[in-house]
């Protein structure tokens, strides 16, 4: 809590699309998802030069548990998600709202328009997003 309330956010140099999808599979809501396997395609733009690691993902949904996958999985996908890393990262931690960032178009789902209006829903955000930030000097 204090370092959400007080610190500074990362530089963009610093953010690591990994860490973030793996925080973000921790926090979806499982018992608000459809009764069937969702399979969420994540393509991450703007990510560090510096970053050696993965920029696309996999999330497979079930009620049952959540898969991050780095490897497509062999399902169909069921949603497409085009983000820039640093507005991923400002809705995680609290920073906009997912309707923000998709209509400054820096986040783009694509998918059948009941799971597209669905998935915000799914992706809870940090459990500190709603500690309320010092404002800066």
């Amino acid at each position: 809590v204090w370092g959400q309330r007080g610190g500074q956010r990362a530089e963009q140099r610093n953010l690591d699309p990994e860490f973030l999808m793996w925080n973000m599979r921790r926090r979806i809501a499982r018992d608000a998802l459809p009764p069937r396997r969702i399979v969420v395609e994540l393509n991450f733009r703007g990510v560090p030069a510096e970053h050696r690691g993965y920029r696309l993902f996999w999330l497979v949904l079930t009620a049952a548990d959540v898969d991050l996958c780095v490897k497509d999985p062999g399902f169909e996908v069921d949603l497409y998600i085009d983000a820039r890393l640093d507005s991923m990262v400002r809705v995680w931690l609290g920073d906009t709202t997912w309707r923000s960032v998709v209509r400054d178009g820096s986040v783009r789902i694509a998918g059948a328009r009941e799971l597209v209006k669905a998935f915000p829903s799914w992706l809870l955000r940090s459990h500190f997003a709603d500690v309320p930030r010092v404002a800066a000097k």
